[in-house]
């Protein structure tokens, strides 16, 4: 599940994805309550029946315009998609190979974390069993162009690898560095190559550890940053009861189970 803010300014539109079909079903959130017909795309590959095609982050660009949406294991990919933030539209798709790989596993079978650059240039990938993050350059809207210009741009530490990936509001991109008490932190996520300064203990968490989530923010929000907060737990009380009244909604209403809404 994610969310795209309306070209109006003020609406919501939460995006999630059907299991055993290729469904982008997206739901509008306004003052008046959640919309209970969601707009319905079929787009892309089927997610199913393998358990293992229902496990991925999905990501919204800062832009609202964009999705990425990471399958792991079986599904061996990335999707990318357009998003049209005025009619709920999912349109455009771009199927990519992961770059990771694991021992048992194979090539492209990995991947769990994704995340866009604040410019839109770079999709970031992470998984649970390859130690690797990757940048792919995305300017050029060809899958294998994509696939080519993976670059490994930083390796952690971790003993069970990284999970989500996450953009925060300072612009950084944090690596949730699993069972660590400090996470991964690429520093300057707009800039090509090494040059994007993946730090591997970037963040100290102050005796806290990180798993394999990270807090997902409603992006177009406007967040107070202190250093003397947990920037991994800068999530506004309001954004948390938002989401559950959400979820509760689309499940009455739809007949969506809860592991699909997380997905």
């Amino acid at each position: 599940m994610n969310t795209a803010l309306h070209t109006n300014g003020k609406d919501i539109w939460v995006l999630t994805h059907g299991w055993n079909n290729n469904e982008f079903r997206v739901f509008l959130v306004t003052a008046a309550g959640v919309d209970p017909t969601p707009v319905i795309t079929a787009i892309g590959p089927v997610h199913g029946t393998d358990f293992f095609q229902s496990v991925g982050c999905m990501k919204m660009n800062r832009d609202n315009n964009k999705i990425a949406v990471a399958v792991e294991v079986s599904g061996n990919r990335i999707e990318l998609y357009d998003f049209d933030n005025a009619t709920g539209i999912v349109s455009n798709e771009i199927i990519i190979t992961t770059p990771h790989s694991a021992a048992g596993l194979g090539p492209g079978n990995t991947v769990y974390g994704v995340e866009f650059s604040p410019n839109n240039n770079f999709i970031y990938s992470s998984s649970w069993f390859d130690d690797n993050i990757y940048q792919l350059d995305i300017t050029s809207g060809d899958a294998a162009t994509i696939e080519a210009s993976a670059t490994i741009i930083g390796t952690t530490s971790a003993a069970s690898n990284v999970g989500a990936l996450q953009l925060a509001p300072d612009n950084k991109i944090y690596a949730a560095t699993q069972y660590k008490n400090k996470v991964g932190v690429i520093n300057a996520p707009d800039i090509a190559g090494l040059a994007c300064n993946y730090v591997d203990n970037g963040f100290n968490l102050e005796g806290e550890t990180v798993y394999a989530g990270l807090p997902a923010l409603y992006k177009t929000m406007k967040f107070l940053i202190s250093r003397n907060l947990n920037l991994l737990q800068v999530v506004q009380v309001e954004l948390q009861h938002f989401r559950l009244q959400v979820m509760l909604c689309m499940m009455r209403y739809s007949g969506i189970s809860a592991i699909q809404l997380l997905h």
